[in-house]
């Protein structure tokens, strides 16, 4: 939610959303390996093509156990390192930007069910609010 506003596609799987330096949305796009393997490549190519500096978030809508190692490396390039593949039915938000070193992202990982909020709409008013239920 950025600015009050839903930005995921909200589809099973890594669901990622890209924002310009000045905050405005370039892309948004999900990925879902259950569905098909080569998700894993399609997401690799999307983060390799991300400018670096650009904000990326990202979240887990049901599942994304099946993420391959390409996956992974990809997503360190934005900052995330708590990701790991195999882990079932976890909750996961995250974000990050281009070109920053791995664990330099704010990340969640959690059996429950996790909100990441962006915006001047947030109390108090941060950059981001991590919420678990």
């Amino acid at each position: 939610i950025i600015n009050g506003r839903e930005t995921s596609v909200k589809k099973r799987g890594l669901n990622v959303v890209v924002l310009g330096k000045d905050s405005t949305i370039l892309k948004a796009d999900s990925f879902d390996p259950i569905k098909d393997l080569d998700e894993n490549r399609r997401l690799a190519d999307f983060i390799d093509s991300i400018e670096n500096g650009d904000i990326v978030i990202v979240s887990v809508m049901d599942d994304f156990h099946l993420a391959d190692d390409a996956v992974l490396e990809s997503l360190k390039q934005c900052g995330f390192r708590k990701f790991k593949k195999g882990v079932f039915r976890m909750s996961y938000a995250g974000i990050g930007f281009k070109g920053c070193r791995p664990g330099e992202a704010i990340e969640l990982f959690s059996k429950k069910p996790v909100v990441l909020k962006l915006g001047e709409d947030i109390e108090p008013p941060l950059l981001t609010k991590f919420e678990c239920f």
